[in-house]
């Protein structure tokens, strides 16, 4: 047998008086946490003290001659087994049509079962007599009236059905209760009652009126919708992609024409949607970034709203929202929302964009507007800050020497020297003298003693350019220089202490090399710390014609030439294939300077002129059709994962790809090496 259930005099007491002492009208519920059997007399007791009626639900209950009877007293009823909260929710409407009195409905824990079952979507009760649209009828026409007493009376019987019945207030209900709110100059509970509708676009239309009608109102509409926001910025691929998601959140759901995020400093914009090319115009950026506050501004048919974004008590930058004016209070809380939500998301990519700017304007010898480029230029900047040696690797001609010497540059250590050697270039006999120096007298030929690379770049760089060459032993004899951090002199035994900083360069990858055994892999380590593999022109054609440009303008003023080179020559420039990368293309660039004429245009026959005298016109190997088809795939494949970084969500969207078919595609072509 199951246990008694003891009875909590106290608390039930203390859940009455407080529903007793609320002064709203209309009825209120009470849950009673015991059976009927084990609290029903003490209950009735209790209700009855306090000067209420305990009515029990039953068929003659709901009778009109006596709901009449009792409409003048307090009633108290009580709800206490299955079957009930159908006809007690008819009786408290009842009384509620006949007095706006504070009734009390009090649902017992054996009634709760009822009330669950109730609940289900194949349920469909309701009082006799009475439907739901009769019901949103009656109280609007007290809303209209201004019956306010009677109309909150109305509305407390609606809920306490709904609370009986186990479901939720039809949204035409919550509607009219907020104009009911807004009757009665109540803000906060017009907007609680705003915030129970279900459906978002009459939440948003309920919002902006409330905002209309009574100003400053805390119209947190977009509450229920923040975790999408949330959880679409948690989804994007970076901090671009997550403002972008933001923006296109509140133009969802505010609903906005227009969103856009700039800095706080010089009004870059950092992501925007809806603006179209140009974004915001440079009066409304001055606008964001002179404000102190949230602002809105007219627009013509618009409404401009500013609303500044803070992290760590500093304005970083601001929102800006274009909307419709009919809807100022929906797209000043969506403003609001972003500005409190976005800060960390606009900080790291305004430090990206400051970043690529610094990059650009000192890394002025490093020409290319790709992404590819653009992501070199900032790990040659956060590189040089380091003291860590680089491995630089790419194709021959790509600008390996050209990264060494900006890294030397952008170091600590520019006032030293800047030290290169082409370790392909130096013969076995050579190469440890060549490093590390001699003593008077250590070989045949030494008449004098002479200090090593390695002592000459002492607190500069030393650029050991194809370090794949190196034989063996030279291997190991670097390896354990840049380990102890001290070199020997050829025919001394003395070992002197050396501050370089070294940077590698090859022409092919050194983990090949460590594969086939040509390569000793405690080295690679050694020189790899940080790595900076470079793409082949051919992979960022959209760099061509800056290159061509810059080139031209050197070269125009070494032969004192006055020639401009044509769009055409730079579009059949970027058709060519490129073997020879960057090296190959100034070559180009010289050729065609000798052939311009003192005054005029270069066009592309010019180029095929040059192409062709140098042989590298356009030459097809004999090749089958699906092997033709395989290698255009694999380069396009590569060419998108270069342009995007290795990114494969933005190479798969741009080839119009799903990132999992991209995926198939590289395992296909057997392009893990270089996607990654």
């Amino acid at each position: 047998m199951p246990a008694p259930q003891i009875f909590d005099v106290r608390a039930v007491t203390t859940r009455l008086r407080h529903a007793m002492d609320d002064g709203r009208m209309g009825p209120r519920l009470v849950t009673v946490p015991m059976d009927w059997s084990a609290a029903g007399d003490a209950a009735t007791e209790i209700v009855r003290t306090a000067g209420f009626l305990p009515v029990r639900p039953s068929s003659s209950s709901t009778d009109p001659s006596f709901v009449k009877a009792i409409a003048h007293r307090h009633v108290a009823v009580m709800v206490t087994g299955p079957g009930e909260p159908v006809v007690a929710a008819a009786l408290v409407k009842q009384l509620a049509r006949v007095s706006p009195r504070g009734h009390l409905v009090l649902l017992f824990a054996d009634a709760t079962g009822e009330r669950r079952a109730r609940a289900s979507p194949h349920t469909r009760a309701a009082p006799p007599g009475c439907r739901a649209a009769d019901d949103d009828v009656r109280l609007a026409r007290l809303v209209a009236e201004r019956q306010h007493d009677r109309a909150e009376a109305w509305l407390a019987a609606l809920r306490v059905e709904a609370d009986l019945l186990g479901r939720r207030l039809r949204d035409n209900t919550q509607r009219i209760a907020v104009w009911c709110r807004l009757w009665q100059r109540q803000p906060e509970a017009a907007v609680a009652a705003c915030h129970r509708i279900r459906h978002a676009g009459s939440r948003r239309r309920l919002a902006a009126v409330i905002g209309r009608v009574i100003p400053g109102a805390p119209t947190m509409f977009l509450l229920s919708d923040v975790p999408v926001l949330l959880q679409s910025m948690a989804d994007a691929d970076d901090d671009l992609c997550a403002l972008r998601a933001a923006a296109s959140w509140t133009m969802a759901h505010a609903p906005a024409r227009a969103v856009a995020f700039v800095g706080g400093d010089d009004g870059q914009v950092a992501a925007g949607v809806g603006w179209g090319s140009g974004g915001p115009s440079v009066g409304d950026r001055l606008l964001a970034v002179r404000a102190a506050s949230p602002e809105q501004h007219a627009r013509g048919p618009h409404t401009l709203t500013i609303a500044p974004v803070r992290q760590a008590g500093t304005r970083i930058g601001s929102v800006l929202v274009l909307g419709a004016p009919e809807l100022a209070g929906s797209v000043h809380e969506a403003a609001a929302t972003l500005a409190l939500l976005c800060g960390a998301a606009l900080r790291t990519r305004l430090d990206q964009l400051a970043a690529g700017t610094r990059s650009r304007t000192s890394l002025p010898e490093i020409v290319g507007d790709s992404p590819a480029m653009a992501a070199v230029r900032e790990a040659v900047a956060r590189a040089a800050a380091t003291p860590f040696a680089v491995l630089v690797e790419g194709e021959s001609g790509t600008g390996k020497e050209l990264i060494a010497r900006a890294l030397h540059r952008l170091s600590p250590r520019r006032d030293r020297r800047f030290v290169a050697v082409n370790c392909a270039a130096l013969s076995e006999e050579l190469i440890e003298a060549e490093l590390f120096g001699h003593s008077r007298g250590a070989f045949t030929g030494a008449v004098a003693p002479r200090t090593g690379l390695f002592e000459d770049a002492h607190g500069g760089t030393l650029f050991l350019d194809e370090v794949a060459e190196l034989s063996p032993r030279a291997q190991a004899k670097l390896l354990r220089a840049l380990q102890e951090r001290e070199v020997r002199r050829v025919g001394e035994n003395q070992a002197r202490p050396i501050d370089v900083r070294v940077v590698a360069a090859t022409n092919r990858p050194l983990a090949e090399a460590c594969a086939a055994g040509q390569f000793r892999d405690d080295l690679r380590f050694r020189l790899a710390v940080i790595r900076l593999p470079l793409p082949a022109l051919r992979e960022r054609a959209e760099d061509i014609a800056p290159i061509a440009r810059a080139f031209w303008s050197r070269t125009m003023r070494e032969v004192e030439k006055r020639a401009v080179i044509g769009a055409d020559a730079l579009a059949r420039l970027a058709r060519h294939h490129w073997p020879g990368n960057v090296r190959e293309l100034q070559n180009v660039v010289a050729g065609l300077a000798l052939v311009a004429p003192a005054r005029g245009r270069v066009s592309a026959r010019h180029v095929e002129v040059v192409l062709d005298a140098a042989g590298a016109g356009p030459r097809m190997p004999p090749m089958s059709l699906e092997r033709a088809r395989r290698a255009c795939e694999r380069q396009m494949v590569a060419a998108a994962l270069a342009r995007h970084a290795g990114r494969r969500t933005a190479a798969a969207r741009e080839l119009g790809l799903t990132r999992q078919g991209l995926a198939k595609i590289i395992r296909r072509l057997q392009l893990d090496e270089t996607a990654a």
